[in-house]
């Protein structure tokens, strides 16, 4: 029937969360193989952390926020600690990028995936 397809078994995806941490060490992927992910819109960082705390070092995270560095930590109470943290787990985070004007901004190298976290409306 034409619904088979939605019961079919779900594809491997080389983003799906890892299984809990187990007693035997997850082998490292090549920085060649990981996913560079760039976030915008996410406000405190805490997707961006949340993302690092799941995937781990098969992303290469480059965490992004409109405001600069200064009035993050004004803004959010818990924002220097997660910058710390994704610092700590070997992500990035550029601060002055504006998410409607990506191609004017110097993040580096290209991206796979763009992830709008938060993105504020107005």
């Amino acid at each position: 029937s034409g619904f088979a397809s939605l019961h079919a078994p779900p594809q491997p995806s080389p983003l799906r969360p890892r299984a809990p941490e187990s007693a035997d060490p997850v082998p490292r992927i090549a920085m060649a193989n990981r996913r560079r992910v760039l976030t915008v819109g996410d406000g405190d960082m805490s997707c961006s952390l949340a993302l690092a705390r799941a995937f781990g070092d098969r992303l290469h995270l480059l965490g992004s926020t409109l405001c600069s560095h200064v009035e993050l930590e004004r803004t959010y109470a818990g924002a220097a600690a997660i910058s710390a943290e994704l610092s700590e787990r070997g992500a990035r985070v550029a601060h002055g990028v504006d998410a409607t004007a990506l191609e004017a901004a110097t993040l580096g190298s290209s991206q796979d995936h763009v992830i709008f976290c938060h993105p504020h409306l107005g």
